[in-house]
């Protein structure tokens, strides 16, 4: 099951490319095929899709990010995704779907610096792994930058 919500009062995203519910459904069952998670049973499945502009993102997170991942839920930078192309766009929730099997095999529960560097690590490398298999340069993603022992 796959909730769409639409988060309220944002302006100017009618063409945010959000995708149908078959459509992250196959995103999911890409993630898990190029990695070590199982794909989910349909009672673990539920992802909620929020669109938020530039300007949220800009607030919350500095404007880089195309869509975040929180337990449950992808939050997606409209503003931001309408200026890649469709190849990119279904990378970002590739990499995003990535982070919900993570969430969903327990691999969430550590918020230390070094588990978020290994968790976006992988999900970048499979990310890399769509776009290189569609044709396109594998990407890196931001280098994190961990202090201290955690």
């Amino acid at each position: 099951m796959i909730w769409i919500v639409l988060a309220l009062g944002i302006t100017g995203t009618a063409s945010c490319p959000i995708p149908g519910q078959t459509e992250l459904h196959g995103f999911i069952r890409e993630a898990a095929r190029l990695s070590d998670y199982p794909y989910p049973k349909a009672v673990e499945y539920g992802v909620r899709l929020v669109e938020q502009d530039g300007q949220w993102f800009t607030l919350f997170y500095n404007g880089a990010e195309a869509a975040i991942y929180w337990p449950g839920m992808i939050v997606v930078n409209c503003s931001k995704l309408e200026t890649y192309p469709q190849v990119y766009i279904d990378s970002v929730f590739v990499h995003e779907s990535v982070h919900h099997l993570q969430y969903l095999n327990g691999e969430m529960t550590d918020t230390g610096c070094r588990t978020v560097q290994r968790l976006e690590t992988e999900a970048y490398q499979i990310q890399s792994s769509y776009l290189v298999a569609h044709g396109e340069p594998a990407v890196t993603g931001p280098a994190m930058r961990c202090s201290g022992k955690k």
